[in-house]
């Protein structure tokens, strides 16, 4: 399984860490292969919105942060996932990993 993680990155100064954590929630609950955004160098946004939605696309699940609410890309990718009906898992502040159901 492929796992996209969600949550906010522009104007979050701690999305780098929160992303690794989540990263390491995900690994811990499933055997799967992970795509974090945050581990992404850093680039121009309009090729950043082009990987994710790539991203998004190509995964079999989807983890959102309890930070998507806070970010419009974010927000953008959860309604891409839901709409191609990915399965969906939410991450919370302490890093608990709940399956969604849709």
């Amino acid at each position: 399984m492929l796992i996209y993680i969600i949550g906010a990155i522009t104007g979050n100064q701690d999305y780098r860490e929160q992303f690794a954590h989540a990263e390491d929630a995900l690994r811990r609950e499933y055997s799967c292969d992970i795509i974090n955004p945050a581990a992404r160098g850093d680039m121009a946004q309009a090729d950043y919105a082009r990987l994710s939605y790539n991203a998004v696309t190509k995964a079999d699940a989807v983890a959102c942060l309890w930070t998507v609410s806070n970010s419009f890309g974010a927000t953008m990718e959860w309604h891409i996932a839901n709409g191609q009906g990915k399965r969906m898992m939410s991450v919370d502040e302490n890093y608990k990993v709940t399956e969604v159901e849709q």
